[in-house]
């Protein structure tokens, strides 16, 4: 992650330590950020982390299901849309929105799927809000 990245998104990530005790330094909350896109991205599993993270992948596992569970995700996607909006000279608030869908094939399990009667396959049909820029949009 670049330092301007980061710097965008600190305010939210490193809590304010009220509770006393040693608060945690602020590069180890841009490790356990920077660990993160090897998951989601990749796929791979937690304990797969590469070993040159200064973090464990249990404590990065920690973090990330708290951060998940307080909405964090969808308050820095809020974040960083408004500002690449109001960068791009527009309301930080879209005011329209356009569908996307995509249609993915499943394999051929036994069990619950849905048949795409378009596209004659069988799978699922994935839908996004996109802002007027391609930018994706939470629904409201």
């Amino acid at each position: 992650m670049t330092d301007a990245a980061w710097a965008r998104i600190t305010a939210l990530v490193v809590p304010i330590h009220d509770r006393g005790g040693r608060p945690c330094c602020e590069h180890r909350w841009r490790e356990y950020v920077n660990a993160l896109p090897f998951v989601v991205t990749k796929g791979i599993p937690w304990r797969a982390l590469p070993h040159d993270f200064a973090v464990s992948w249990s404590a990065t596992h920690k973090h990330f299901t708290r951060w998940t569970s307080r909405g964090l995700w969808q308050r820095v996607l809020t974040m960083l849309r408004g500002q690449d909006r109001s960068a791009d000279g527009r309301h930080e608030h879209p005011t329209a929105a356009v569908e996307d869908s995509s249609s993915v094939q499943s394999t051929p399990v036994p069990g619950p799927r849905r048949f795409d009667s378009a596209k004659k396959v069988d799978g699922i049909k994935r839908h996004i809000l996109l802002d007027t820029a391609g930018r994706p949009r939470p629904p409201t």
